[in-house]
């Protein structure tokens, strides 16, 4: 029963990668899509990006302290 726990803990942290890296890159790729079509954005855009970006960081530490 502890490897299956083991298992799925692994497989949670894998998953939790994979989503931080996914919100990193949906992150960047907002902030680009403002900087070239939003002529003058407002600051709680940035904010919403800056969530983002945190949202992300956040799900890779989870993963990876999931991981060890």
């Amino acid at each position: 029963m502890k490897e299956a726990d083991s298992m799925n803990g692994k497989f949670i942290g894998i998953l939790a990668i994979l989503i931080g890296i996914w919100q990193i890159a949906v992150a960047q790729k907002m902030y680009q899509d403002i900087r070239r079509n939003v002529k003058q954005p407002k600051m709680t855009i940035f904010f919403g990006v800056t969530v983002c970006l945190i949202i992300g960081v956040i799900f890779l530490m989870v993963g990876g302290s999931l991981l060890r």
